[in-house]
């Protein structure tokens, strides 16, 4: 049983409270988004795991820029033998960061789709434990007069006792004001963190780009 392991002031505390914080819980990781809390699962395991690799990347990339100053201020007709050098250096400095960087691009593709499923699965096993753990409990009893006939008993459904509100009805209520409440207050920035995720493999993209241009310019 689940409650074994949980603490006694959770197991103690009144079944409607536990479920609107399981219910703001949830709604706020739907708006932060998976893809989102994944790449900061993927940062914080870069860093533990890969800062070497990483480290090696940005080296790489300050000294192909150093590299690429160099060969640009020289000539081709007047410093041959040392321009070749030059640009002999950056195609092994090219090849060796674009090996690194697949490598480490598809370390990143493999962690976040299983930081995806994971953190999915974490999630609707949380709402799944929620409707099935109180299932028939009362969330709390309404009055007689409030509602009465089939929306009263609407409200109890599936399993909660007449003229009480059952989980599901309140897992959705809380959930509704949560959203509605966030929307009011955040406006815009609803739908900006989503974006924030998206910009991640930018800065590698502009860079390659760079490394393109070093192949067509020097050649």
């Amino acid at each position: 049983m689940i409650t074994a392991v949980l603490p006694s002031w959770i197991v103690d505390a009144p079944p409607a409270l536990l479920v609107l914080v399981a219910a703001i819980f949830i709604e706020v990781v739907s708006w932060i988004g998976f893809s989102l809390i994944s790449e900061q699962l993927f940062a914080l395991y870069r860093w533990l795991f890969h800062r070497t690799a990483y480290a090696r990347t940005s080296a790489l990339q300050a000294e192909l820029v150093d590299l690429r100053r160099d060969l640009k201020s020289m000539s081709a007709m007047d410093e041959f033998a040392k321009w070749a050098r030059t640009r002999r250096q950056i195609d092994a400095k090219v090849a060796e960061y674009e090996k690194l960087s697949s490598t480490l691009r598809t370390t990143r593709t493999f962690f976040l789709l299983k930081a995806q499923v994971a953190t999915r699965a974490v999630f609707y096993l949380l709402y799944l434990f929620i409707v099935i753990q109180y299932r028939a409990t009362p969330m709390f009893f309404i009055p007689d007069d409030w509602f009465s006939g089939l929306l009263g008993a609407a409200l109890s459904l599936p399993f909660a006792p007449a003229g009480s509100v059952s989980v599901m009805v309140w897992v959705l209520a809380c959930r509704r004001v949560t959203r509605n409440t966030m929307q009011l207050v955040l406006g815009d920035k609803m739908d900006a963190v989503a974006d924030d995720g998206a910009g991640a493999d930018q800065a590698t993209e502009n860079f390659k780009q760079s490394l393109d241009d070093i192949t067509a310019k020097s050649s």
